[in-house]
């Protein structure tokens, strides 16, 4: 009756024991990188260039009004 357990127990302790070999992605999480890393003055001059967009679009809707 005990014998599925003990056959159980030494895998789990087998496997405890080779677990060194194989590297453990939960403790050594990788750094993921980051795609849209841009720096302040790409974002600034993104910024600047949709405002002057949609200032010219209320220019144009002004004059064909």
């Amino acid at each position: 009756m005990f014998e599925p357990f003990d056959e159980a127990n030494k895998l789990i302790e087998e496997m405890a024991t080779n677990n060194f070999q194989w590297p453990a992605d939960r403790l050594n999480p990788k750094k993921v990188v980051e795609i849209y890393k841009y720096d302040a003055l790409i974002i600034l001059t993104l910024q600047v260039v949709t405002i002057s967009k949609k200032l010219n679009n209320l220019k144009i809707k002004n004059r064909i009004s």
